[in-house]
């Protein structure tokens, strides 16, 4: 009897302490080494002599001298049969070698557990024999799982293959745990007459969060003093989203996640804890399995913002398959970003790769199909064919002869048609009258030319599994996505083999092997030839064509033909399609990374680590337009078809432009993790390292005139082309290296768990910042503690089941690499005046030149209460950046106006939080219900600043301009002039800051007190609210975002010339001033002519009336999943199988000023987010 009570408290209450203890321990050395219980058992050993004893008492006197535990069944085990036992400090595995000998009676050891079984068959009983098969959400099978009858200490455990056999009784409820999982109860008597049950098991986020991975060390929760969130990527997978990053949207308090574009393949804005830099790059550190990730082709962060240029090469992540992602942890405040120094200024996010398990072979297979929808006219207020000619009937109905200002005779709508009538190519009145009654009618439909609803198809297949000693885990994955305009098309390779092997008790060894390709096939970015004289207009991208193109005239003629004309930015004819079907921009991106890693336990209480890691990518982006685009024709000076004047820079063939960037990056890290001490009252750690990077990069840029796309791809030669480009390159290269030092420590200590002191330090060093010593090495830095009052004897009963406050301050650092404290110089070709080599400087010394620095200081709290149904955080910060660089006006006689200065600071403040709650809970398979909420809330202000603001750039409303930056002020924000009125000519006139108000109509000057500060540009108030619902085999699932109080200003719609017949209008202009006593009814001025520059148009489009709020709540996410019963899993012979249907950006509720854009891709003007339908099926075997 007493062996039965100490079993059910050990059962019962003592395993919930052993899991948390086996998973911190798990999680904290998996990436060090990883400890087999047999090894373990060879050097336990014991000392006792027992004779004729119960076997009860053998388990007795064993489990008081070691770790571990009997675990048996007890219909299985004679408890009182007598055994006799005498061993002085012998290996206790050779003692049970010798017990069990010639007996029914096996063990075998699964951690501290010695789980007992018997070979021999059991009695007839009562109770039913229940079996089955215990696996993971992926379908692998689980060695190890504790199998339990709630409310007794009867028990097993899964075997290798994942199988328990348990007798239990028809009213029986089954407990299944396992270390990292959320333990799931079965009730018998809701299962289906059978003796089979198989289970699958969810992974735990609360025992995950026992252990933090930081890419460097591995921290156990309660003596994290950082601000850090960690999630399992199968918690937001997203079948519709194929980046990770993406993924993320509204799923972590105080990470932002916007879109820049609706195109496929899109990459976001990524930014933690606001702006903490004028001109760097404001992205977060990613990483992976301890690698720090570089992007393919460096990029400015000015290109990081157009998204024609980020779309197209992508970044770090665009070669990573969020399938092979385990758990993304987001580190941000100092303390737990100062390891990574100088390049974490704006937080980190560490992705951990998957790895494989022991088991036998288990492949998982995954495929989606997925449509989004293209944009519809409907979707926008823009005019029609009828309402469009009207705007110009009532210009030729005025006399303003406007149709003659643009018009010729292969302009469009009514204008066009009269300048053929007056060039009697229209015979009669009539005819003119007859073309405008068809231009009246056309609607094009310049969306359903250009646009589609697109396709695309993601599989993935990966095989896991391995033995006691070696495991391994590899994937591959395809990604192929149209996109919604019919020109852009996105493909992605992957492939990736991960290899973690044991060679010895003390030595572990990880191999890691990944590639990628990318290739992204669109309409071509427009590039404009240097050296020589062109007159092309920019080629659209298909969303800015559509949105600003008439719909007044046909694509195409009767017979066919592409139907050509002149435009307002034309020299020569133009048809959107035939630019299209006649050039083209092919971006293909490879990368290899080869990484190895190993660790060695010295001793007990010291470990080292050593990785390198190598990473190969290159980039090729080629652009090319064939002889008959109006491109090539604004450098030929002539229309295709035509003959080329006699000097014409490019009299035949087309143009090509390609640019190759190759990369190699290498990573060497050393480090080391020591424990001096550790016991229930003191624990001290101490863990410390160094690492090398090196980037090679070489670009080259290389341009073809002449080019002959469908003679073979290959470039003719004219005398001509040699003439008109002498001293214009063909051909640049770019060729430099970055290299950098680094060596960092951490020092943590504990006292009886309650208290948590932590120092982290780093030392950077890099050729960015070396022309003065003192500038050359870069400290960061952080000190943080950590206060967990659960431990307080006073805490031990009441509401909470956890409470901790967390405190950090620390330094950290960035680089801009666009500043160099280096004089910059470009050789050029020879002078012709003198034949000898000329030189132009860049930019000059600046020695001086230092890092940029944010000061870090962080409070949070940590609670769970309701038996841990209700947990969450809540985290208060401020981030103050110091000697940010910006440009500093100097005197001309330098040869220069500007030098880089660090002279700027930028304050972020604000207050995040996340709650997760368990609504409704049940054994399976009954309802569950819960919610996840995340808030966060970011103050940024310029607090100090050397920028003279020029009012031209505080009134651009795009999205990134630090050169408009004001004290007081946010980075990034919205400012207009004051509308005051109009009179009675449709003239607008606005309010000064001495309260007088203007009264011209051009040459208007506004001074910076002038304009009226309405508001940031990105939402200071941003979120996500996710549910889940699970019933039987259903889950449903819904996530909503959020982002609240920014501000941005409509679409211009005024031109201070009447419009181009050729451009579309927005509907509000129907309601523009046409008469006098109209300003009664409208605020819209006239749209006649108005002669002169800064006149009141201009200004009325950027007037405080057209400012509109961002706020917005979107249905981002709806993900229906159904697994598949026992009987059909059995029938196919699967282990796991599921269907899932999923649906994005379902809903958006924004305000109606936005016209049917997005409020994520308006500030860019691009393409809005399509809404998109999924289906996919993933099966495991």
């Amino acid at each position: 009897m007493k062996k039965l009570i100490n079993l059910m408290r050990w059962g019962s209450l003592a395993l919930k302490f052993d899991l948390k203890m086996r998973l911190t321990l798990f999680f904290l050395f998996i990436s060090l080494f990883r400890i087999q219980a047999d090894s373990y058992s060879q050097n336990t050993e014991v000392s006792l002599h027992l004779k004729n004893a119960a076997l009860e008492e053998f388990f007795n006197t064993v489990e008081a001298m070691t770790p571990y535990r009997f675990l048996y069944n007890l219909n299985d085990i004679d408890l009182t049969k007598e055994v006799s036992v005498s061993a002085e400090e012998e290996p206790l595995y050779r003692v049970l070698n010798r017990l069990f000998k010639d007996t029914d009676i096996s063990y075998k050891l699964v951690n501290n557990q010695i789980v007992l079984n018997t070979f021999l068959p059991k009695p007839a009983s009562v109770q039913q024999q229940i079996s089955g098969v215990v696996s993971d959400e992926n379908g692998m099978r689980l060695l190890g799982v504790t199998v339990l009858i709630k409310g007794s200490n009867r028990g097993t455990t899964t075997d290798m293959d994942g199988r328990y056999r348990i007798s239990a009784d028809a009213e029986d409820v089954l407990v299944f745990s396992f270390v990292g999982f959320e333990s799931r109860e079965v009730v018998l008597s809701d299962i289906s007459a059978s003796d089979n049950v198989d289970v699958v098991l969810k992974e735990s986020a609360d025992e995950l969060a026992e252990v933090i991975v930081t890419g460097y060390n591995n921290i156990v929760q309660k003596r994290m003093t950082g601000a850090v969130n960690t999630i399992k990527t199968a918690d937001v997978y997203s079948n519709d989203q194929n980046r990770i990053d993406n993924m993320l949207k509204g799923q972590v308090p105080g990470l932002s996640i916007t879109s820049i574009s609706g195109e496929v393949g899109s990459v976001p804005m990524v930014k933690i804890r606001g702006t903490s830099t004028l001109t760097g790059n404001t992205s977060p550190l990613w990483v992976v399995d301890g690698v720090v990730l570089e992007d393919p082709v460096p990029l400015t962060p000015t290109e990081l913002n157009t998204p024609d240029v980020v779309n197209r090469i992508g970044n770090a992540l665009s070669g990573i398959n969020p399938q092979d992602i385990e758990t993304i942890t987001v580190l941000k405040d100092a303390s737990a970003t100062a390891i990574y120094g100088v390049r974490a200024a704006g937080g980190v996010i560490v992705l951990t790769t998957k790895r494989g398990r022991e088991s036998k072979p288990v492949v998982n297979f995954s495929i989606r199909t997925s449509v989004a929808e293209r944009p519809r006219y409907s979707d926008f207020n823009l005019m029609n064919s009828k309402e469009r000619i009207g705007i110009e009937q009532y210009y030729f109905d005025s006399g303003m002869q406007y149709y003659n200002a643009d018009a010729n005779v292969n302009s469009v709508g009514l204008s066009g048609a009269y300048a053929r009538y007056k060039s009697r190519e229209l015979a009669t009145w009539s005819d003119f009258q007859e073309e405008v009654r068809k231009a009246q009618t056309y609607n094009t439909d310049w969306f359903d030319i250009l646009f589609r609803d697109a396709l695309s198809v993601n599989a993935n297949v990966n095989v896991s599994g391995g033995s006691e000693k070696t495991t391994y885990y590899a994937s591959l994955g395809m990604v192929d996505e149209d996109g919604t305009d019919i020109m852009t098309d996105n493909k992605r390779f992957n492939g990736s083999i991960k290899l973690n092997t044991q060679l010895s008790d003390a030595f572990n060894v990880e191999l890691y092997l990944s590639t990628y390709r990318n290739k992204r096939s669109s309409y071509p970015f427009s590039m404009v030839p240097p050296g020589i004289s062109n007159f092309t207009r920019p080629t659209p991208r298909p969303f800015d064509y559509a949105i600003n193109t008439s719909r007044t005239f046909p694509l195409k003629n009767p017979d066919g033909s592409y139907y050509m004309y002149r435009g307002h930015n034309d020299f020569y004819l133009f048809n959107i399609m035939n630019e299209y079907d006649n050039s083209n921009q092919t971006s293909t991106t490879d990368g290899v990374n080869s990484r190895i890693s190993v660790d060695v336990d010295i001793t007990d209480n010291l470990k080292v680590f050593g990785l390198a890691n190598y990473t190969r990518s290159s980039a090729l982006n080629e652009t090319y337009y064939k002889e008959n685009t109006n491109q090539v024709a604004g450098i030929r000076r002539s229309n295709y078809g035509e003959p080329a004047p006699g000097d014409s820079n490019l009299p035949s063939g087309g143009i090509i432009f390609s640019n190759s960037n190759f990369q190699d990056y290498i990573i060497l890290k050393g480090t080391f993790d020591y424990t001096p001490l550790s016991t229930d009252l003191h624990y001290v750690n101490l863990y410390g390292g160094g690492e090398y990077r090196s980037n090679n990069y070489r670009g080259d840029n290389t341009i073809g005139y002449g080019y002959l796309h469908e003679r073979g791809k290959v470039i003719s030669t004219h005398e001509n082309i040699g003439e008109e480009l002498s001293g214009a390159p063909y051909l640049t290269i770019r060729d430099y290296s970055t290299k950098s030092a680094s060596y960092f420590g951490v020092a943590t200590y504990s006292f009886k768990d309650k208290y948590v002191a932590n120092l982290n330090i780093r030392y950077d060093g890099s050729n960015l910042f070396g022309s003065n010593p003192k500038y050359r090495w870069s400290p960061a830095w952080s000190i943080a503690g950590r206060w967990n009052i659960m431990e307080e004897s006073f805490m031990k009963e009441g509401l909470f089941d956890n409470l901790a406050i967390r405190a950090s301050y620390g330094l950290q650092g960035s680089t801009n690499t666009q500043s160099t404290p280096q004089i910059v110089a470009s050789f050029l070709s020879p002078a012709s005046w003198s034949g000898l080599n000329l030189l132009t400087i860049g930019s000059p010394a600046n020695p001086n030149l230092t890092w940029e620095k944010t000061y870090n200081t962080n409070l949070g709290l940590d609670f769970a209460v309701f038996d841990s149904r209700v947990q969450g955080s809540v985290d208060v910060y401020s981030k103050q950046g110091k000697d940010l660089i910006t440009n500093t006006r100097i005197s001309e006689v330098n040869g220069f106006s500007t030098l880089p200065i660090n002279f700027a600071d930028v304050s972020n403040k604000g207050i995040e939080f996340g709650i997760s709650t368990y609504n409704f809970r049940a054994p399976h398979p009954g309802f569950n219900w819960s919610t996840t909420v995340n808030f966060s809330y970011n103050k940024n202000e310029v607090t100090k600043v050397n920028i003279d603001p020029v009012v031209s750039r505080m009134l651009s409303p795009f999205p990134y301009k630090p050169d408009a930056a004001m004290v007081g002020k946010p980075l990034n924000a919205i400012y207009s002039v004051a509308f005051d009125h109009l009179d009675e000519n449709g003239t607008a006139h606005f309010k000064l800051a001495d309260g007088t108000v203007t009264e011209g109509t051009r040459d208007l000057d506004f001074e910076v007190e002038d304009l009226v500060y309405n508001g940031p540009m990105e939402a200071p108030y941003q979120g996500g609210i996710s549910n889940m619902f699970e019933y039987h085999n259903f889950q449903l699932t819904f996530l909503f975002t959020y982002g609240f109080g920014n501000y941005f200003r409509r679409q211009d719609i005024l031109e201070s010339w009447m419009y181009s017949p050729d451009q579309n209008l927005n509907r509000e202009l129907l309601g523009a001033w046409r008469t006098r006593g109209d300003e009664a009814n409208t605020n819209i001025p006239h749209i006649k002519n108005e002669t002169g520059a800064d006149n009141h148009k201009y200004y009325w489009d950027m007037s405080d009336i057209r400012v509109i709020k961002g706020d917005y709540l979107r249905l981002s996410n709806v993900t229906l999943q159904y697994r598949f019963p026992k009987t059909w899993l059995e029938t196919f012979r699967f282990s796991n199988a599921f269907i899932q249907f999923e649906g994005n950006n379902l809903f958006l509720f924004a305000d109606k000023g936005l016209n049917g854009y997005d409020p994520e891709t308006f500030p860019r003007q691009s393409l809005p987010i399509p809404r998109s339908y999924s289906l996919s099926i993933n099966v495991t075997f």
